[in-house]
Order: structure tokens, then sequence, then C-alpha cells
């Protein structure tokens, strides 16, 4: 149920911002009914977001893969669906994926350090390198995004991770101690 209402929902971005489309147009094109929709999401946001969160963590949390190549992933999730995060990051409202993604991203980049080094808690400063680190790279990726992507996904990811504050680099890219 769940990714019939995401490809509605997807579809209906290749064309609109989010704040152009209404649940009962989400419903029309997925052929779900409204209580089928309730029970899954609260509103559309939380559809719009729910697809970009399901890949971050099927996909990245549990990850081998050194911070580049999460990123460089992450980018590419991102440039090959491009017409849809173009639509998603229009909204500035109430709810905007960039809200979301800036709070998703704070979490995922301080679960990631605090499993890779088997870390308890997270000091200040690193809560300030992480907070640094993700509102800049917000930033870049609305840049980019709204620049019709002139760097590949690669040269971004390389970008993003060459410009990362050093407490984070080095936490970000230990080898995964353990996996919650």
């Amino acid at each position: 149920m769940k990714k019939h209402l995401y490809n509605a929902i997807f579809d209906l971005m290749q064309d609109h911002r989010i704040d152009q489309i209404s649940t009962d147009m989400i419903l029309r094109k997925s052929d779900i009914s409204r209580a089928t929709f309730y029970r899954y999401f609260k509103d559309k946001y939380d559809l719009m977001n729910w697809y970009y969160a399901s890949y971050i963590k099927e996909e990245l949390f549990h990850s081998e893969d050194n911070w580049e190549q999460i990123c460089n992933k992450s980018a590419e999730f991102i440039y090959e669906r491009k017409l849809f995060f173009q639509n998603a990051i229009k909204y500035k409202g109430q709810n905007s994926f960039i809200e979301f993604i800036q709070k998703y991203y704070q979490d995922f980049c301080t679960a990631t350090y605090v499993s890779r080094n088997n870390s308890q808690a997270v000091s200040t400063e690193l809560k300030f390198a992480i907070d640094y680190h993700c509102a800049g790279t917000i930033q870049i990726f609305i840049s980019w995004v709204n620049s019709d992507m002139k760097l590949s996904p690669k040269e971004l990811a390389a970008l993003l991770c060459n410009n990362m504050p050093d407490i984070l680099k080095s936490g970000l890219n230990a080898t995964a101690q353990t996996h919650t």
C-alpha cells in the first residue's frame, strides 16, 4: 500500500510542487481509500518524506561503505529522481522537505557516528560539528538540485566529504563496530 501511495505522489511531483498536490489527487492516482492513506501517513508531507527516509534506512544506515560512498549513493538516488526533488524543495512552508531532511540528516550522521565509534553520547563539540556540517550540506544540496545538478553525484560527494570538519571525517569513516 505504501509503495502505491508513494508511486502516486512521485508521479504527481514530476509536474507539481507538493503544495499544489491534494490528498484527493494522490488517492485518485493510487486508487487507494482515504482511510487507508491515513492509516499509514498523517498527511501528504509525511508520505513525501517517508520514501526518502525508507531509502536511507534500508540502503545506507547499516552500510559498511565509507562516508564518501554513502554520500555518493544518496546523491545518485536524488539525481535519478531529479524532478521529484526539484519540486520537493520548492515548498518552504511548514512540513517542508528541507526542514525534514535537515533533521533527518543530523540524526543519520549522529547515529552513524555513534554506531561506528561505539559511543554512548555525543560531545558538545561533535554535536556542533554535525549541526554545522548538516546545515552546509543541505544548502549545497539545494543549490545542486536548483542548478540542474551540474556536478555529478560522485563529484558532489567528494566535495562534501573533503570539506567536512575533521572531527566528523574520521568518525564517520571509521569501520562500523556494531549495527543497531
